[in-house]
């Protein structure tokens, strides 16, 4: 009965998950480069 509804929230999870890695790297990479860009 719940199967369908387990299946979507895992698939959303899964498609969910690598796309709050990547921007949570693409984050950290730009202020890094924000950080080393400014003279010190």
């Amino acid at each position: 009965m719940f199967e369908p509804l387990f299946i979507c929230l895992s698939t959303q999870l899964v498609t969910f998950m690598p796309t709050m890695f990547v921007l949570h790297a693409f984050v950290k990479v730009c202020k890094g480069n924000g950080d080393y860009g400014q003279p010190s």
